[in-house]
């Protein structure tokens, strides 16, 4: 696997995993000597099929270790005189850290600022794609291997007839239900107008 920044990993690219296995399939160049197998976050959505039904096994990958002698006594492992025995097992890569997600602070708004709410106000979220949080800002959700999508879920309850007071609003990183999703809240404050307020009014002078 060739990873961003493009330092080669053991031979993932090339290895041909036909049976039988021969020498020219392997990297003799291996970074690392064989000392490690190193996986990257695209071993996480790939995999290969490890019961034969013919559907991949998303996440599963093969580790092959492969030892030679020098049979021919040339000096050099590998060459046509020499032997090999190999073991091999299935590996699943997962990733284990939790997600982190960092959430924009409290805002107050005015109620003529119109603003996106989510439509589903009860145990689910709904994405944040194609919402404008310009007003209220939007929380940075990412995990090991770079940015995770966001989901929003608002309480309005605490409006009042005139749609003012307190949104409670949850944000939810990933893809997991939203009671084990790692969350953060923030308090959106709406209040009047303010175009209503008695300080925009000029009073009237009458010139004698």
């Amino acid at each position: 696997m060739i990873p961003a920044n493009g330092e080669p990993y053991n031979n993932n690219v090339t290895f041909n995993n036909n049976k039988p296995r021969l020498h020219g399939d392997d990297n003799i160049n291996d970074t690392d000597n064989g000392e490690f197998v190193k996986f990257c976050c695209a071993d996480l959505t790939t995999g290969v099929d490890i019961d034969g039904d013919g559907e991949v096994n998303i996440g599963y990958h093969e580790v092959i270790l492969r030892v030679w002698d020098d049979g021919d006594m040339n000096g050099i492992w590998g060459t046509l005189g020499d032997n090999y025995n190999e073991s091999w097992a299935y590996v699943k890569v997962e990733d284990k850290a939790p997600p982190v997600i960092q959430c924009p602070p409290n805002m107050t708004i005015f109620c003529d600022w119109a603003i996106t709410y989510s439509t589903d106000i009860g145990t689910g979220a709904v994405p944040t794609t194609g919402v404008d949080f310009t007003k209220t800002g939007l929380p940075v959700g990412y995990g090991t291997c770079g940015p995770l999508p966001i989901r929003f879920r608002d309480n309005i309850g605490q409006l009042n007839q005139c749609n003012l007071g307190n949104v409670t609003r949850d944000f939810f990183v990933g893809s997991a239900p939203v009671n084990q999703a790692p969350t953060c809240r923030q308090i959106i404050t709406i209040l009047p107008s303010t175009s209503t307020q008695p300080w925009l009014f000029t009073p009237r002078v009458q010139l004698l």
